[in-house]
């Protein structure tokens, strides 16, 4: 970190960093390096992504081999080529478990868990020997610390990836770990969230009398309090886990940046399968503690669209915050499971997935990969350079995008997107309480966050995701969402009503606040988080969700259409304040769609789950809500866009770059043409990047543009101010 508590530019001169993963040994071999990495410079890349295996690196215990890494950074930097290195810890070295057998891991049933080597990685041993023991701890921190000081003063280097995908328990077949040492790592939390056992037993709902009897309940003891405590030990853990790991590489390279980055949005499903729900940590925690923080993203093998895409990337930008952050792993070619081989990947798609990262604020783009894989289940698959048939025309699109850069990077680099007037609350809890119930997944909690921000995406609406754990609403937001908030917190409930008393305007559903965080359900409506605090009741609680569709008529607020919202899990025939509007009723003539004045705001509440259903399944009535009090709360952008063709496809990000607005627009739909209304007007002329173009306004106001497909363009022009 420099002095000025700011992360570092990895290299000034080229601030953007564009890459790619090269060598995970130990492959691609020796002779293919000085060809690659010349061609990896020709095609407009300045970076290349190393991984660094504890398990090849120290193949005896205090013995590194750093040969074949010395030749590559030496390799690199013949060619004016930087290096990322991704400490690649969880992979373990053989000899650990011989040396070290009494610190293995247990699983749940307290069986031994013996470590393998992965199918994409052989050189090491995961889960491997648990880091609760010191002496494990100890080895992993001194490998990382060894490694930085190595590679420290390398001209080559720009900065440290210390935690691939935030995973450590890849491999096992069951939950982990549940040895002693993590056995009495987890009493050490509930002592420091409890105090006292008399405090723990309630909220347990138990009688204990010694700490010794304080043991985790297994993956399918549904909604029991000492499991999901279980799982929140879990998190923490990762997030020391996160913090040894940057804290070692630092005490062996205390210049460079230290990142890491996530397997996927915070926001994905969880499930009971081998590895626990937020295994990885939450996020949150993850990255403010680095100099930035990122994610892997496959488009074409996950079958994203561009909604998918846009939503991966506001949820890492969020969770960053204030940090950069990256997109660490982009797809970079056609991808292969097994024997499963997926489509190609053109040029413009990828330079596509590559703009949208960069209109979202990303600072790296890593790809993943140069060469395609050669060992294990990814075999045949993913390399820029590879043999699905578009190697040419990805590369060519790569030196365009090289060109962007070299004549932009600059403004890329200082570029911050409009702070969002849209914020969606997201509480690890909520996740954790649908996952530790019998469907033994997260959907009931986040399918309805995902269908908030499909919606929001689908109509180029910015948001910004909050932690519901510590609520801090950013002073633009105007509009916030909470949908399946069944545990909300009393900071939380403070944060909330104190926006609404100042003016802001709340979308909330049936189930908010009744649950209390040990997994017990509240009893009494007016005891409900937000909602008893409102005089908000609850007349009955019905399964049959169907009957809870209801129908808002049109001009519930000014201008919005008629809509149609549809029920999904249960509902609840609300019992509002005399002060409420009944916006609509179910099939059984209950409210269930209410609108409460609070102070100088509004809450809108339903008394089922709209998102949710809408997250099953997108319907136009839900995503006419969200439009219409994205409206009536002052949230909506200022500027616009229209156009005679649909502009489904067609994702958009506005920002600033120091003095310069800067307007993304980026077409995976039909190619169209669009008109754009800038909501300043600019002092000059409007430059696109991608053409040269410079557009100048129609006579009836706004500027003109055709999009292909799939295309991206950034317009830039100079503000009055």
């Amino acid at each position: 970190m420099t002095a000025n508590n700011q992360p570092k530019i990895p290299n000034a001169a080229n601030p953007i960093i564009l890459g790619s993963q090269y060598y995970r040994p130990p492959t691609p071999s020796a002779e293919n390096w000085e060809h690659d990495l010349e061609r990896m410079k020709a095609a407009g890349l300045n970076t290349v992504q190393l991984w660094a295996v504890w398990g090849w690196i120290e193949p005896e215990e205090g013995k590194f081999v750093y040969d074949d890494y010395d030749r590559l950074v030496d390799l690199a930097d013949q060619n004016g080529l930087k290096i990322v290195i991704s400490t690649i810890t969880d992979l373990q070295p053989f000899w650990l478990p011989r040396l070290y057998p009494h610190t293995g891991m247990r699983d749940e049933f307290g069986q031994p868990v013996r470590g393998t080597p992965r199918e994409e990685c052989l050189p090491g041993l995961t889960p491997g020997q648990c880091t609760d023991h010191p002496e494990i701890r100890e080895r992993s921190m001194r490998f990382m610390r060894e490694l930085a000081a190595h590679y420290r003063g390398a001209p080559a280097l720009t900065a440290w990836d210390c935690w691939n995908e935030t995973r450590w328990s890849v491999g096992c077949e069951r939950w982990i770990c549940y040895c002693d040492e993590s056995i009495r790592a987890f009493r050490a939390f509930l002592k420091q969230r409890y105090q006292t056992l008399d405090v723990l037993g309630k909220a347990w709902g138990r009688r204990l009398t010694h700490w010794e009897d304080v043991l985790p309940a297994r993956s399918r003891s549904y909604l029991n309090p000492s499991l999901l405590d279980w799982l929140r030990f879990i998190i923490q853990r990762a997030h020391e886990m996160g913090c040894w790991r940057r804290d070692a590489i630092r005490a062996g390279d205390p210049d460079h940046p230290i990142a890491a980055h996530a397997g996927g949005p915070l926001t994905n499903n969880r499930d009971q399968s081998e590895e626990a729900p937020f295994a990885r940590g939450n996020d949150f925690d993850t990255g403010p503690e680095l100099d930035a923080f990122g994610t892997s993203a496959f488009p074409a093998w996950f079958g994203f669209d561009n909604t998918s895409l846009g939503i991966w990337l506001e949820v890492t930008r969020s969770v960053s915050h204030p940090k950069p952050f990256w997109q660490s792993e982009l797809q970079g070619a056609a991808f292969n499971q097994g024997f499963r081989y997926g489509i190609a990947v053109s040029g413009a798609l990828q330079q596509y997935w590559t703009w949208m990262s960069f209109s979202r604020g990303a600072k790296a783009v890593l790809y993943w990969s140069w060469r395609d894989e050669t060992w294990g289940v990814e075999s045949g698959g993913y390399g820029i350079d590879g043999q699905d048939g578009l190697a040419e025309d990805r590369i060519a699109a790569l030196r365009e995008t090289r060109r962007l850069l070299d004549a932009h990077g600059n403004e890329l680099a200082e570029y911050r997107p409009d702070a969002a007037t849209v914020g969606l609350v997201y509480d690890t809890d909520n996740a954790l309480l649908a996952v530790v119930n019998r469907e033994r997944n997260s959907n009931a909690a986040t399918l309805g966050i995902n269908g908030c921000m499909q919606a929001l995406e689908r109509q180029r609406l910015p948001f910004d995701l909050l932690d519901g754990r510590r609520l801090v609403i950013p002073d633009e937001v105007k509009l916030l969402l909470l949908p399946a908030a069944y545990c909300l917190k009393p900071d939380a409930t403070d944060a909330i009503q104190a926006f609404l008393q100042r003016g802001g305007w709340v979308y909330a559903e049936g189930g908010t606040g009744c649950f209390q965080t040990n997994g017990f359900f509240e009893e009494r409506p007016e005891q409900r988080a937000l909602l008893g605090n409102l005089g908000i009741g609850a007349l009955r609680r019905r399964g049959n969700h169907i009957d809870a569709m209801c129908v808002v008529a049109d001009c519930a607020w000014p201008d919005s259409p008629a809509l149609r919202l549809n029920g999904a899990l249960w509902s609840i025939a609300l019992d509002p304040p005399k002060t409420a509007r009944v916006l609509a009723r179910d099939a059984m003539d209950d409210a269930m769609l209410i609108e409460c004045p609070v102070g100088k705001g509004r809450l809108i509440l339903s008394g089922t789950f709209p998102a949710y259903a809408y997250g099953e399944k997108a319907y136009d009535g839900f995503e006419q809500l969200i439009q219409s009090l994205t409206t009536a709360s002052g949230a909506a952008p200022a500027w616009r866009i229209e156009s005679e063709t649909d502009l489904t496809g067609l994702a958009t990000r506005t920002g600033r770059s120091g003095s310069k607005r800067l307007l993304f627009l980026l077409n995976t739909g039909s190619a169209k043409t669009v008109i754009i209304h800038p909501d300043e007007a600019p002092a000059g002329p409007v430059h696109e990047w991608v053409t040269g173009e410079t557009l100048h306004p129609e006579s009836g106001g706004g500027y003109r543009l055709t999009l292909p497909d799939p295309s991206h363009r950034v317009l830039e022009w100079k503000t009055m101010a």
